[in-house]
């Protein structure tokens, strides 16, 4: 409980930018503060054999840019909220916190049965319209790792990244791409396109195809998603997801 309240109090310093620390959990982004995101998902966790091992129903609120999930059973949870430096100092809209301090991020988020994690990032410009993001999350028992790469925006709310993670000595993967894009140029019909590719360790290189994609379609307030991931977080298991919501703005 202790943990928990640690990361709720967290929260409250939570900011629109991505979910970056976590390889395949995708919280959103937020094109507002004051933004709603409202799902029903089925998570099927499945083995090396294409057979269901455990199938489970959970309902996610990310209201402004605190994300909050709880399974059906009330058994579990999962939290994530992140921050910038500009908004931790109250300056998110000068000059300088534009340019410079809205560019240093954090992120911190915790999960019934594993490890709360800190992460802590800049993303550098390198020329317009492209961007790279660099940092490092601490998990508890996992030590540091790198996580980083490019960013390049294009059009007025879009943009695309390519984002690689480092594997941990007791994950089944030893190095995870993914590469997302954030569609968001319309007013009735907006897009989250994603892929990755895992490469995994010698002794877990067969359970799974290492290819996996996810697509998020919004049309007005609402949305359906749909994803299928091999070594989901760098376990030995894969995960299926498909997810009905409403993402709204007030």
């Amino acid at each position: 409980m202790k943990s928990l309240a640690k990361y709720l109090a967290l929260s409250t310093l939570a900011l629109s930018i991505p979910a970056l620390a976590v390889e395949d959990t995708e919280v959103g982004k937020a094109e507002k503060v004051n933004s709603f995101r409202y799902g029903l998902s089925i998570e099927d966790t499945y083995d090396t054999n294409g057979k269901s091992i455990r199938e489970e129903k959970w309902v996610s609120v990310k209201s402004g840019h605190l994300g909050v999930a709880i399974r059906d059973d009330l058994k579990a949870y999962r939290i994530n909220a992140n921050a910038n430096l500009g908004t931790l100092l109250g300056v998110s809209e000068t000059r300088v916190a534009k340019e410079v301090l809205n560019r240093i991020q954090f992120e911190a988020g915790a999960e019934t049965d594993r490890p709360a994690y800190i992460l802590a990032g800049t993303e550098m410009r390198v020329m317009k319209p492209l961007s790279l993001f660099v940092a490092g999350v601490a998990q508890k028992g996992k030590g540091v790792r790198p996580v980083g790469g490019p960013i390049v925006y294009f059009g007025d709310k879009s943009n695309s990244s390519l984002f690689y993670y480092l594997g941990t000595k007791d994950s089944a993967t030893k190095h995870s791409f993914s590469l997302r894009n954030r569609i968001r140029e319309w007013d009735m019909f907006w897009f989250d396109i994603e892929a990755s590719y895992k490469i995994a360790k010698a002794e877990t290189k067969d359970l799974h195809h290492p290819l996996g994609a996810s697509m998020t379609v919004g049309v007005w307030k609402t949305y359906v998603k749909l994803a299928q991931v091999p070594y989901w977080e760098g376990s030995k298991f894969s995960r299926r997801t498909a997810e009905v919501g409403v993402n709204a703005a007030f």
